[in-house]
Parts: structure tokens; C-alpha cells; sequence
């Protein structure tokens, strides 16, 4: 397992990357608050290397996300059309209620497949055809 340290998100976002077969999971921890000076784009770059690196597969585990901002936000969409414009799929899981709350009030929740737990997730990865 990787850890890489998302210093240009406010309280040090984090980002811990593992492999489950042919999935890699980015498991998000801390707050996804950033403000004029930071730099929104870490996790979309960290799948983009991933994505030429050959990976195709990811679930995005937001279990450990405590709070996150629309810009933020932002970054998580961004991520997820770097990752389908390359031919890679992309589901998020484990979201809190609150940030569940949040991706139906924007829509969002009909641009990403949203699953509760990581076994459902690797079930969408993994069957043919899943959405992406």
C-alpha cells in the first residue's frame, strides 16, 4: 500500500492507494477543503499517472472523507472524466450519508455509480459492461 500526502488540500487530505485484483482503490481520509491558494487536483493527477501507468479500474473509497467543499467536488467529477477519457472506469463507495445527501441534491449521483460497500463496487468494476 502507497500513502501520498495531499499537502496543497487544507489538513493534509490523504490519499492511501491499494490493489484488489485488477481494481486499484484510492481510499480519501481527512477533510477535501481547499481554498483560493491550494491545489484541487491531486487525486485527478494520481489517476491520470495510474491510468498510463495501465490501470484501468478504480474504486474511490470516500469512508474517511469528513468534510468536503464544492471545489473540491469539482476535483472528484474532473477525476472521473480524466479516468473515462482514457478508457478507464471510475465508481465511488462508501460515501457518508451526508456526502450521499450531497451527490443526489447535485445530480451527481446519476453522473457517478455510488456503491456502499467496496464488494459492491468490485462486483460493478468487475462484470461486463459495467457504467462508468
Amino acid at each position: 500500500m502507497a500513502w501520498f500526502a495531499a499537502t496543497r488540500i487544507m489538513c493534509a487530505m490523504q490519499l492511501r492507494e491499494r490493489r484488489r485484483g485488477p481494481i486499484t482503490i484510492i481510499e480519501l481520509g481527512g477533510r477535501m477543503v481547499i481554498n483560493e491558494d491550494d491545489h484541487p487536483d491531486v487525486l485527478r493527477e494520481r489517476v491520470t499517472t495510474l491510468v498510463a501507468d495501465g490501470h484501468r479500474l478504480f474504486g474511490i473509497d470516500l469512508g474517511g472523507v469528513r468534510q468536503v467543499d464544492t471545489t473540491a467536488l469539482a476535483a472528484v467529477v474532473a477525476t472521473h472524466l480524466a479516468a473515462v477519457r482514457r478508457d478507464a472506469r471510475l465508481v465511488l463507495m462508501r460515501p457518508s450519508k451526508h456526502l450521499r445527501e450531497l451527490f443526489e441534491v447535485t445530480g451527481l449521483d446519476r453522473v457517478f455509480t455510488i456503491c456502499e460497500t467496496e464488494e459492491d463496487a468490485v462486483a460493478r468494476l468487475t462484470s461486463s459492461g459495467a457504467a462508468s
